[in-house]
């Protein structure tokens, strides 16, 4: 972690965020290509436009990064990337055929051949898809082709997926998220002089797998059990390996200084 980074994470966990966001604005300049700076970055951004732009730069740098992707998309409210075409198929396959086009052709095409359920089902059952691709005569060679590589690939991808949520979490046949495997060991909190109440303490990854993006949430509840504040905030560790520990600091504003009970649990992870 380079020393601007470095500073920006200190003075982040000291609870100067506008110094923090000054120093990690440094960092990323420094070094666009830092997936951990322009994490650290949307952690302190003001608005969602100044979030979006630090996602677009965390998938461009790591495609691969399942949770930045998810973050993207509930800013951005974005269509699935087959949206928009499908809908300009369905507008043509639902117009009305000219007077010239012989009724006898369209009658003996199967409805589940027509372009809007060759569409649909690529969409929602892929490997139906690809099967009726192959079968259709009227397909030339290179769809064909394109439909084996995509049903192939579908189909890979979720035997992987089911091989990997089966490994993962305490090593049996059950499912099991990514956060089910982060474990509070112990916290404490505490109020400093300027009105924020400091939580620290341990967190470990009891699961086989490696994690990141381990976010926890903080609350303070007063006496009444009412929520007096609350807030989230990533562990020290950029990666939290398997059987692991790490060490977090989340501050709450707490400007009237009321009393009450602190609370933690573990808010997202994600698998490395």
């Amino acid at each position: 972690m380079d020393d601007l980074l470095q500073q920006g994470v200190n003075s982040y966990k000291s609870g100067n965020h506008e110094t923090a966001r000054i120093l990690f604005i440094s960092a990323t300049k420094q070094n666009p290509d830092s997936e951990h700076a322009w994490g650290w970055l949307y952690t302190v951004c003001k608005t969602d436009q100044e979030r979006i732009h630090c996602l677009k730069q965390i998938t461009r740098i790591n495609p691969e990064n399942v949770k930045a992707k998810e973050l993207l998309a509930k800013l951005t409210e974005l269509e699935p990337p087959l949206e928009q075409p499908v809908r300009q198929v369905i507008q043509k396959s639902v117009e009305v055929p000219p007077q010239t086009q012989s009724p006898q052709i369209i009658d003996n095409v199967p409805w589940y051949r027509s372009t809007l359920a060759y569409v649909l089902l690529f969409i929602f059952i892929t490997p139906l898809w690809a099967i009726l691709i192959l079968t259709d005569k009227k397909q030339g060679s290179w769809v064909k082709i394109l439909a084996l590589i995509i049903g192939g690939v579908y189909l890979f991808s979720c035997c992987f997926s089911l091989i990997l949520l089966g490994g993962g979490g305490d090593g049996g046949g059950s499912y099991s998220s990514a956060s089910d495997n982060v474990t509070i060991v112990d916290s404490t909190c505490h109020s400093d002089s300027i009105g924020n109440v400091i939580f620290e303490g341990t967190v470990k990854n009891t699961g086989t797998l490696n994690l990141q993006f381990v976010e926890l949430r903080a609350t303070l509840k007063d006496n009444s059990g009412n929520v007096v504040n609350t807030n989230t905030g990533y562990i020290d560790s950029d990666i939290l390996y398997a059987n692991q520990t790490s060490t977090f600091t989340i501050y709450i504003d707490n400007p009237n200084y009321t009393d009450g009970k602190c609370s933690m649990r573990v808010e997202d992870a994600s698998y490395k």
